[in-house]
């Protein structure tokens, strides 16, 4: 207590050397000065709170007849005496202790056996995961999404003060702009990529391969591989040249080889593809993390401020303060579902099939590589827009905002020692696994990954390309589109939206 006391302690002499001109011994402090009683306070109440409380009674009034009279309290009223403000603040302590009490005496009934037994520790350690299994639901601490469900939240709480009112106002602002931005990125990259590229008279590059017939009409080589720009550049050349000499077309024909528009290698397409979905798969956990947390909340009002238990003498007011996850309005729950839930999976499924089209329209290997981590971007403006135009409060209210726990968390004081040989001892050993449990074996977010990155190839070979009578995948013919318009239906929703073209193709897969 005393080795405890020692911050305190000095800076309460450092108080009461004020008042030494006014005592007649500099080594008796006054009591009645306020610096000292401070000082007795904290100390009689360190010892309230490593006494137990039915040993120390408390006696109404005994601080107020004690600061009236003027003389120093005695020993026994110092020990008998708990000050009623700070008996309040320690009161919220109470309940942790007794709760490291009740696990220590549950630690104490382990045999020694089980202490020392390396397999009851990996049990422990097993029993603690599976516990958790469940996790926790948290809001995004660095992002405009996490903002736009915390700040609400906090205002209706508080009955809507103009504070929080503003913050949750600009929190909406920077929402919307964050979508507007994703989705005009993303816009652009897809207008490129079926408006643009169409008036290039570029056709798409599905599995145009070493072996297979070219879009020229002539068998590809790695020797006449080549991009489209520089593929378009040396079909212009000769076509320039049978133009200037239409007599010596054969000739031209001949000696003059343009080459092939074709992919270089189909595994680095099929590595950069997984490499993208990969670096994107942290938004979709986030997506999962949001819905989950909306599901996962009691529908009701519930506060999300509250006072923190035996943090009242913090000097910073935010320290005694506690924000946490609780229960939300239904009409909260709808609105953040529809605001900010659906727009996010959106943007994140555009994305990966913008994205992933993108990758399987580069030809060089090179250009797969850097574009495989360049669009992932994209998916982190809104964590961009946080950090450089959210409000430093914001910023400080959303990384103290707790989880909202979905486990029990009293489940590992109640087990018993028997209980856990029993489930994480006996039931973890091998003879015990099942066909259905072989998927715990499995490395699941890496399949999904692969699974991820598989769907959205197809969608491209479902969208772009066609089978041949050769038996390949080629492009399908191309269609000038009526204007440079692209409208948001079918940017979102291309199969069902497709872009208005010219009946009449400008480039067919020609005979072989």
């Amino acid at each position: 207590r005393a080795i405890a006391l020692l911050p305190f302690a000095a800076m309460v002499l450092s108080g009461a050397g004020e008042g030494s001109s006014q005592q007649e011994d500099n080594r008796t402090p006054n009591p009645s000065n306020s610096a000292w009683r401070s000082l007795t306070s904290l100390w009689s109440c360190t010892g309230c709170y490593s006494t137990p409380s039915n040993e120390i009674p408390y006696m109404a009034g005994a601080d107020s007849q004690s600061s009236n009279s003027g003389g120093p309290p005695s020993r026994r009223r110092t020990l008998a005496t708990k000050l009623t403000t700070t008996e309040q603040v320690l009161s919220g302590l109470q309940p942790t202790v007794r709760r490291d009490r009740s696990r220590g005496r549950l630690r104490s009934r382990w045999s020694q056996e089980s202490v020392l037994d390396p397999k009851f520790s990996a049990a422990l350690v097993i029993g603690s995961f599976t516990i958790r299994e469940q996790g926790s639901c948290d809001l995004e601490v660095n992002s405009a999404y996490g903002a736009a469900i915390l700040m609400p939240q906090l205002a209706r709480t508080a009955r809507w003060p103009m504070y929080l009112t503003g913050l949750t106002v600009r929190s909406y602002i920077f929402l919307f702009l964050n979508m507007i931005l994703q989705f005009s990125l993303l816009g652009l990259i897809s207008r490129e990529e079926n408006v643009m590229n169409i008036f290039a008279g570029q056709m798409f590059l599905c599995n145009f391969w070493q072996g297979d017939p070219g879009p020229g009409g002539t068998m590809v080589t790695p020797a006449r591989t080549y991009p489209f720009d520089q593929w378009v550049t040396r079909l212009f050349i000769r076509d320039s040249l049978k133009a200037v000499f239409p007599e010596h077309s054969d000739d031209v024909d001949a000696k003059v080889d343009p080459g092939e528009y074709a992919l270089e290698s189909f595994g680095a397409r099929w590595v950069c593809c997984a490499i993208f979905v990969m670096a994107t798969m942290g938004e979709a956990t986030l997506i999962c993390n949001m819905g989950r947390l909306l599901y996962s909340v009691p529908t009701r009002a519930e506060s999300w401020l509250e006072t923190a238990q035996g943090a009242l003498l913090e000097p910073d007011w935010l320290d005694r303060v506690r924000i946490k996850i609780a229960g939300i309005p239904a009409r909260w729950k709808v609105a953040n579902f529809i605001l900010v839930l659906i727009p996010k999976a959106l943007i994140w499924v555009v994305c990966c099939r913008v994205g992933v089209s993108f990758l399987m329209e580069t030809s060089c290997i090179e250009d797969l590589i850097i574009n495989s981590v360049a669009l992932a971007f994209i998916l982190n403006i809104d964590e961009m827009i946080c950090v450089t135009l959210m409000t430093d409060e914001a910023r400080i209210l959303l990384d103290r905002c707790q989880d909202f726990i979905c486990y029990d968390d009293r489940q590992e004081a109640e087990t018993t020692e028997e209980e856990i040989r029993e489930n994480f001892i006996e039931q973890q050993k091998l003879k015990h696994l099942r066909w259905w449990g072989w998927w715990r074996l499995l490395p699941m977010k890496v399949v999904g990954n692969v699974v991820l990155t598989m769907i959205f190839m197809l969608d491209y070979y479902a969208h772009h390309c066609t089978w041949s009578e050769q038996g390949h995948l080629v492009s399908k013919p191309v269609h000038v589109p009526l204007s440079t318009w692209y409208s948001p239906l079918s940017f979102v929703l291309p199969h069902f939206f497709p872009v208005d073209s010219e009946p009449n193709p400008v480039w067919s897969m020609p005979e072989t």
